[in-house]
């Protein structure tokens, strides 16, 4: 089923009821000739309400909304179907508005109508129904539309005056052949046409042995000329295998043969790998003298230099030279540092570590000073003084929960409570005393489900049916819309809205039945039908929410079609 979303028609305040809708089918779309039939449907309502039963009608055809003549004759469809107010009739189909009706001129049709109730034929509608394209369209089918000769033609073309199609003569220009009325194209000539230096022809000669290319003449033909072939011979360094070159590292990378003997250092090394000596200056340090923080030295032989013990002093520290790795792993020995060396300033983070004090300590213990060794140590954790707090009694260094007021201990010393007071609300509860069930009363603190708050500061609904309400605050006239999730304050008001929906539907059936509905939510506005290669309609009935077709065949793809509503509030 097809299904297109025509429009949206919004009013203002509300709608006005209609006395009669009127639709002019779709007729033949079948292949072959079509007859004058068309078929009409129409909206009949009786004292507001739609009519249901059988009535008579006559139709009558005018050139002229009002006034003017009339096309033809009178037709009368007797015990017409109405169901729901609509009613279907195929008028014309013995050409009762005669052969000429519909000549592509505008007509009007006149219906009068006539119910059981009624003692005669009254008017449908105050005014006569336009008919719209689809019956006029027969004019374009009539078979007796008249066909020109060619001779009957005026003010043809001079070339066309003698009704002769005369063909040109046609001779070959450049680089075409013509054999009888077929043209070919001929390359020799294209070619011969072309000057020599604007293209370059295929090379066509060769050169052989061991010669080469040397110049591509225009025809295309070649110079040829020897080439010789050059020997190459490894040089001083450079080895040659086959006909691969290769650095000689042999010859390159030669060491150094001989040394300068003692008093003599190297200068420079001459290529063939022998060094070139010059005499050692004699120097003037006659001895190594310890300066500031160091010990050691000497006049001769290996000397050897130390930190002396509390040589490091603050001023050799630069302000951040002493890192937590270095102190940690005795890079600088206790004995190295001077008395107040390393201060907090010398310290690369300014800070020292557990560790740089004593540790590290076992579970349990803390870093203390130590004032028998005038030093940082570990020591255990204690706490120096204890007190009891509210309900706590302290005995030496032992904590327990005072007993005699709400608390007591039983037989086992286990931790009890006792009920002995007056039932004050500063008594605890019994255990095994309930209420039976949650309720709410002006004692209640708290509210389960979709209730919540308490007695002094106000319950308040926080859901409906297990959903959430939102806690957006309701302006005057609002109302709750559950949006799926949700509870929201909206609020609703005019214009009315139509979503207006055109469907169809092909259906072969054994009974010439076909059906359309509408989508979910959306009322039957009107419809439609086609039957198949032009076959008469027996019958079209609306419905609630869809629209059925009827006609004289079987096993035929007929189609349905109905114009769909759905009125709804607009949301603000």
């Amino acid at each position: 089923m097809n299904k297109h979303r025509l429009t949206k028609i919004t009013i203002a305040l509300g709608l006005a009821l209609v006395v009669g809708i009127a639709f002019a089918a779709l007729t033949g779309l079948a292949q072959g000739p079509v007859d004058q039939t068309f078929t009409y449907q129409g909206h009949l309502i009786r004292s507001g309400s739609y009519y249901n039963g059988a009535c008579n009608f006559k139709f009558s055809l005018f050139d002229a909304p009002a006034g003017g003549s009339q096309v033809g004759g009178v037709q009368t469809a007797n015990q017409v179907a109405v169901a729901q107010g609509y009613f279907t009739v195929n008028l014309n189909s013995g050409a009762e508005f005669g052969p000429a009706a519909f000549t592509g001129s505008k007509r009007y049709l006149a219906i009068q109508v006539q119910c059981p109730e009624d003692s005669d034929f009254v008017a449908l509608n105050s005014q006569r129904v336009e008919l719209k394209a689809v019956p006029l369209a027969l004019y374009a089918l009539d078979s007796n539309v008249v066909t020109l000769p060619w001779t009957s033609i005026s003010e043809k073309p001079a070339a066309f005056a003698d009704d002769v199609d005369n063909v040109a003569t046609y001779t070959p220009g450049v680089g075409l052949d013509l054999t009888g009325n077929q043209f070919s194209v001929d390359p020799a000539e294209i070619i011969a046409e072309i000057p020599p230096d604007t293209y370059n022809p295929r090379v066509t000669g060769t050169c052989t042995g061991t010669n080469a290319i040397r110049v591509i003449k225009a025809d295309g033909s070649v110079t040829c000329q020897t080439s010789g072939g050059v020997t190459l011979v490894p040089g001083q360094g450079i080895s040659l295998t086959g006909s691969i070159f290769a650095m000689d590292e042999v010859y390159i990378q030669r060491r150094i043969a001989t040394d300068c003997g003692p008093g003599y250092a190297m200068r420079a090394i001459n290529q063939d790998g022998s060094p070139q000596c010059e005499p050692i200056p004699a120097g003037d340090i006659t001895g190594v003298t310890a300066g500031a923080g160091l010990s050691g030295g000497g006049s001769s032989g290996d000397i050897a230099l130390s930190v002396a013990n509390k040589g490091v002093t603050t001023a050799m520290l630069a302000d951040g030279a002493v890192t937590t790795a270095q102190m940690q792993s005795n890079l600088v020995s206790t004995a190295k540092l001077a008395d107040g060396a390393v201060t907090a300033d010398k310290i690369q983070d300014h800070s020292l570590g557990f560790v740089d004090f004593a540790g590290p300590c076992a579970d349990g213990q803390t870093i203390s000073w130590q004032a028998v060794n005038n030093s940082w140590g570990c020591a255990n954790d204690l706490i120096a003084t204890y007190t009891g707090g509210d309900g706590l009694d302290l005995v030496g260094t032992t904590l327990s929960v005072k007993t005699g007021e709400g608390t007591t201990t039983d037989a086992a010393d286990k931790l009890a409570l006792n009920f002995a007071g007056s039932g004050t609300s500063l008594q605890a509860a019994r255990s095994d005393h309930t209420h039976g069930g949650a309720y709410l009363d002006r004692y209640t603190t708290s509210a389960p489900g979709d209730v919540s708050g308490n007695y002094g500061g106000g319950f308040q609904v926080t859901g409906l049916q297990g959903y959430p309400v939102s806690n957006s605050y309701p302006g005057y006239g609002d109302v709750l819309l559950y949006n799926g999730s949700t509870w929201d304050p909206v609020r609703y008001h005019f214009p009315l809205t139509f979503d207006i929906e055109f469907v169809s539907a092909t259906q072969t059936t054994s009974d010439g039945y076909a059906r359309v509905d509408c989508s979910a939510g959306n009322l039957t506005l009107g419809g439609g039908c086609l039957c198949k290669d032009n076959d008469n309609l027996r019958a079209s009935v609306s419905f609630f929410d869809k629209w059925e077709c009827k006609c004289n065949n079987s096993n035929k793809a007929n189609t349905a079609y109905a114009f769909c509503i759905n009125p709804r509030y607009g949301e603000e």
